[in-house]
C-alpha cells in the first residue's frame, strides 16, 4: 500500500492530472474550444497552490512517527504515533488544547494507553457503561 505520508500529495497530483483531462474531455464533448496549454497551465498552478496549502495547513509531523507493535491473546496490533505540528496561530490564541508538538514520545507508554482505549471501546461494543 501506498505509506499515508505520500497520500496528500499523491491526491493532489491525481487532482491535478484529472482535472486537466476532463477539462480537455469536457471541451471536446461540448464542442468548446479548449486550450491544451491552458488546461495544463491551471491544473499546474491549482496543484502548487494546493502543495502550499498541504505544507502550511497539515498539522503532522511525519518524520518523528513511531510505530508500535504489540499483541493479545487473538490479535497482532500495529499502531503509528504521529505528533501534531504546532503552529504559531495556536500559540497566538493562547488555545493549545488540540495541538501538541514536540511531545517525547519515549517517556510515554504508548501501548498501555492503547490497551485501554481498546478496553474502553470492548466496553462499549459490549454494552457496559464507561
Amino acid at each position: 500500500g501506498i505509506r499515508s505520508e505520500y497520500s496528500f500529495p499523491i491526491s493532489i497530483g491525481a487532482g491535478a492530472f484529472a482535472s486537466f483531462f476532463l477539462t480537455l474531455v469536457g471541451g471536446a464533448l461540448l464542442g468548446v474550444k479548449v486550450s491544451v496549454f491552458g488546461a495544463f497551465a491551471g491544473a499546474l498552478v491549482s496543484g502548487i497552490f494546493a502543495m502550499l496549502l498541504l505544507v502550511f495547513f497539515l498539522p503532522v509531523e511525519y518524520k518523528k512517527s513511531v510505530v508500535l507493535q504489540f499483541r493479545d491473546d487473538d490479535n497482532y496490533y500495529y499502531v503509528k504515533a504521529v505528533p501534531i505540528r504546532k503552529s504559531r496561530a495556536s500559540s497566538e490564541d493562547g488555545d493549545d488544547s488540540c495541538l501538541e508538538a514536540d511531545v517525547d514520545l519515549e517517556g510515554i507508554d504508548l501501548e498501555s494507553k492503547l490497551e485501554d482505549s481498546l478496553k474502553d471501546i470492548e466496553g462499549i461494543e459490549n454494552g457496559e457503561d464507561t
